[in-house]
């Protein structure tokens, strides 16, 4: 009895390794569109547009995460306790949301924001360099 006490008491405990590799593709996935900008970005463009940079790049974040989230959504409900929901400690239908609403909010507002900036900034360079 008393062992099944102590497994109740940290069965909504996440585990800790499904944790350790999500934040450790996190990272590397940023590490990567990180250097993918790098990588691919001119010369010209060096020191310029960091704002556009930025979003492109945590846009990229958001859109690889949601691909990502799928499987991890899986592998937290494979190793649930008798097929309750929740049981893992992480809630899913909690970084769903997260993710779906960040996602929403770059497309109406942070993406087109960006890319009127920046054609504004073009624009007024332009029009000073005449």
């Amino acid at each position: 009895m008393n062992q099944h006490y102590e497994r109740r008491k940290f069965a909504n405990m996440p585990d800790l390794w499904l944790v350790l590799v999500a934040f450790i593709m996190s990272v590397g996935v940023l590490a990567f569109i990180f250097m993918l900008f790098v990588w691919y970005s001119s010369k010209d463009d060096a020191n310029t547009a960091w704002f556009p940079r930025i979003v492109c790049i945590f846009a990229l974040f958001l859109a690889c995460m949601a691909v990502l989230a799928l499987p991890f959504d899986v592998s937290v409900h494979a190793r649930q306790d008798k097929g309750e929901l929740g049981s893992q400690g992480i809630d899913m239908q909690a970084v769903w949301d997260i993710i779906l609403i960040s996602v929403a909010i770059f497309m109406v507002a942070i993406i087109p924001f960006a890319s009127s900036f920046t054609n504004q900034s073009r624009t007024q360079k332009s029009s000073t360099a005449v």
